[in-house]
């Protein structure tokens, strides 16, 4: 009897348009693995893993001999999940306890792979190939995946509400989008005039990586520009001493900014960051850190959640601290980690469905010289009914230019231990 999956492995290589400097490492090109599933019909289902050297720790050619190594096993779970995958299989408006197809199918998935101990990049890209496949069977079975609206209304804070619905037919219309601002002062403001211009009322702005003064510099001009036509959204990527952050907020009380991203270099003096200034902060690399169930101090404190699910471990983690956002009156924005347009369209269809009207942090496939999805329109908002169709039509075969053969030469210890 054949076999229900197919599973194929395909490595890529995009170039960039400029240099990228992510702490000590400097890339010229972004590198990551796309996972094709196929079911016996054709129907099929796409995953995005790329580590991005710098932040993730695990390597691109550890999954990938991590993987291949362990497809049958692999397949045979896709089997037992498939049933949890199947439009049909409805979670009952009366079953509150219970969590939504696609996720409960994700529980059962990686609870069998959890002795492999797959790093959180890995964890992502699988969990969006099931996510893609399921929104496939709908598209074959013409079946809405989303729950009745009495349904999503009286479960506001559940899993069923939140994640059960079909990916590829968009709740809503648009996404708005965050435009990251990148290079020296005067490119800045080109760069955010022209956003303005687009539509664009979210900008973000990467500091620390200059003298103090630099940046205090930069912001003043770039909040005379904006004025309120836009809110700024400043990044430190945790470069400063608590020192050098008063002084930073001291110099700008007069330009407000949306929030301050993890800004010290030790992130447990943030607590006492927002206590002696009132800055509005939030928390990103912290987040991989805790649990929404801590009773650590920067929760408490922080008023946003920058939420990258190839760094928290994909779908469930990721849902956590969107529940927990929810509980606790707090702002959540979905981000990226200069994936390709494939991963970073999966991430735009699953922000639209639970955080419509808040600006995502999917502006870096700019970056890139070549994609292997076709380029956004250019504008404040994402159309993401155009995105769903891109998405779901797309074909690996159609991108050879952009395929590199995947010879892995690490073990597996090196990836999982």
């Amino acid at each position: 009897m054949a076999e229900l999956f197919s599973l194929d492995l395909h490595r890529y290589v995009l170039p960039l348009r400029e240099t990228l400097q992510i702490g000590p490492h400097r890339l010229q090109q972004r590198e990551g693995l796309v996972l094709v599933l196929r079911d016996r019909d054709g129907t099929q289902g796409v995953g995005e893993i790329a580590p991005l050297p710098g932040l993730h720790e695990e390597s691109l050619d550890a999954i990938y001999s991590t993987l291949q190594r362990q497809k049958p096993m692999l397949l045979a779970l896709l089997e037992v999940v498939y049933e949890l995958l199947d439009p049909r299989c409805w979670v009952p408006p009366s079953a509150r306890k219970l969590i939504a197809p696609p996720l409960r199918a994700m529980t059962s998935f990686h609870h069998h792979l959890e002795p492999l101990h797959l790093p959180p990049s890995a964890r992502f890209g699988l969990d969006m190939m099931l996510w893609t496949y399921r929104a496939h069977l709908c598209l074959r079975a013409k079946q809405p995946s989303r729950p009745p609206k009495t349904h999503a209304t009286t479960e506001k804070n559940s899993r069923t509400a939140r994640v059960s619905h079909d990916l590829y037919t968009p709740i809503h219309p648009t996404l708005p989008l965050q435009v990251l601002l990148m290079g020296p002062l005067d490119a800045l403001q080109k760069q955010a005039a022209d956003a303005l211009h687009t539509g664009v009322r979210h900008l973000k702005l990467k500091v620390g990586r200059t003298e103090l003064a630099e940046d205090i510099k930069r912001v003043r001009a770039l909040h005379d520009l904006l004025g309120k036509q836009a809110t700024l959204r400043i990044d430190p990527n945790r470069a400063w001493t608590l020192d050098q952050a008063r002084r930073f907020l001291d110099a700008l009380h007069s330009c407000p900014i949306e929030y301050l991203e993890e800004p010290l270099q030790n992130p447990l003096l943030l607590p006492q960051l927002v206590q002696e200034t009132g800055v509005s902060v939030a928390l990103d690399e912290s987040l991989s850190q805790l649990h929404p169930k801590s009773d650590d101090p920067r929760l408490a404190c922080a008023k946003t959640l920058v939420l990258k699910p190839s760094v928290l471990g994909g779908v469930l983690p990721t849902d956590d601290w969107l529940l927990w956002s929810q509980m606790n009156q707090r702002t959540a924005v979905f981000s990226s980690t200069f994936e390709s347009g494939l991963g970073l369209s999966f991430l735009a269809l699953w922000a639209a469905s639970v955080l419509p009207h808040r600006a995502a942090g999917l502006d870096t496939r700019r970056a890139l010289a070549a994609d292997l999805l076709p380029p956004w329109s250019q504008g404040g908002h994402l159309n993401l009914s155009s995105i769903a169709n891109h998405l779901a039509c797309f074909d690996i075969t159609s991108h050879p230019n952009l395929l590199v053969p995947t010879e892995p030469s690490v073990s597996f210890a090196s990836c999982c231990e």
